[in-house]
């Protein structure tokens, strides 16, 4: 506004395509550096033996990353991503605070908690708050799957 490039102020977490751009970028922010850590650890567990065969085979870098580097770290980038998927379903205090649920961000916590203390149908909020459980419990069982398969591998 002191540029004289708009003339009103702007309401982005108002909006419902910025809000729930600016919500997916606030939580990309805030847990890239548990994922940077989790890929890096796994990065610096990778054999060099593995580069030096790759090498002698004749591989090129590109090669090498596609054939040796991505298939170890195959396990790691999934458990990130369930792990991240179940935090995210979990997501109430972040949404809420920005945006209070509305605006394309009404998540199923969110939701409980109109239903239930909005709301006080709390019927309607436990059974919110059920549906929950289940998609969860669905993708912990896909978590624990990768580990055990992981566990066993190795």
């Amino acid at each position: 506004m002191g540029l004289g490039l708009i003339d009103l102020p702007q309401a982005y977490l108002a909006t419902r395509g910025l809000a729930l751009a600016i919500v997916i970028i606030f939580e990309a922010w805030r847990y890239f550096p548990f994922a940077m850590l989790m890929i890096l650890a796994r990065l610096q567990a990778v054999d060099n033996t593995l580069y030096e065969a790759a090498e002698v085979d004749g591989a090129n870098t590109w090669q090498k990353f596609w054939n040796v580097t991505l298939p170890e770290l195959r396990y790691v980038i999934g458990a990130i991503f369930l792990l991240r998927l179940m935090w995210t379903f979990n997501k109430f205090d972040d949404i809420f605070l920005l945006t209070g649920g509305g605006f394309g961000t009404n998540v199923l916590p969110v939701l409980t908690y109109q239903f239930s203390f909005t709301q006080f149908n709390f019927g309607r909020g436990a059974a919110t708050a059920m549906i929950l459980l289940a998609i969860l419990v669905t993708f912990m069982i896909f978590y624990v799957g990768i580990v055990m398969r992981r566990i066993d591998e190795d």
